[in-house]
């Protein structure tokens, strides 16, 4: 009798030994695959997170682009709604001047205006003679950089035969302004 309370005894410890381990290793079979699972999830949200920055960092760089063409488009409206009423060969002769090659221009010719949808565009036939390529260029810059919107249409350049340094221009101006 009592060498039977002790096999019971003895057979109850081993028992709850058995479920103890067996518990024990349910938890460290859930920890292993909840922590798996969660590093998924984290290196997952890493990968997601990163992306985003990169799509982030591309849109600054549209943002950027899309600012500096809306500022010049900006830019371009301002001078179309300018109000001087200037004529395009007064400021021909004016933008000539001021790039000091006034005496060269030998013909300045009207085209009229025409008007088109949303603008007035008044013409200008060009020639300058005997000019350098320096005073070109700045004279492009001049019309370029007027206060008003003034646009080359079509362009023609020939280096002189008894000067190549010195070229002769003939171009078609415009003035563009918006009409209301």
């Amino acid at each position: 009798m009592f060498g039977h309370k002790r096999e019971q005894r003895e057979h109850g410890v081993g028992r709850r030994r058995v479920v103890t381990l067996l518990i024990l290793a349910a938890v460290f079979l859930l920890l292993i695959s909840g922590g798996t699972f969660f590093t998924e999830k984290w290196s997952k949200a890493k990968r997601l997170s990163a992306l985003k920055t990169e799509e982030a960092l591309v849109f600054e760089g549209l943002k950027a682009e899309y600012l500096a063409r809306k500022g010049s488009l900006d830019r371009l409206r301002r001078k179309a709604y300018g109000k001087e009423s200037a004529s395009v060969v007064a400021l021909t002769e004016e933008i000539g001047r001021e790039a000091g090659v006034g005496g060269r221009i030998v013909s300045l010719k009207s085209l009229g205006e025409k008007k088109n949808a949303g603008y007035i565009e008044s013409g200008l036939e060009v020639r300058i003679e005997n000019i350098k390529l320096n005073e070109l260029v700045n004279f492009l810059y001049m019309v370029e950089n007027h206060r008003l919107l003034l646009v080359v249409r079509d362009f023609r350049l020939k280096s002189r035969f008894d000067d190549p340094n010195q070229l002769d221009v003939s171009m078609r101006l415009a003035r563009l302004k918006i009409s209301l």
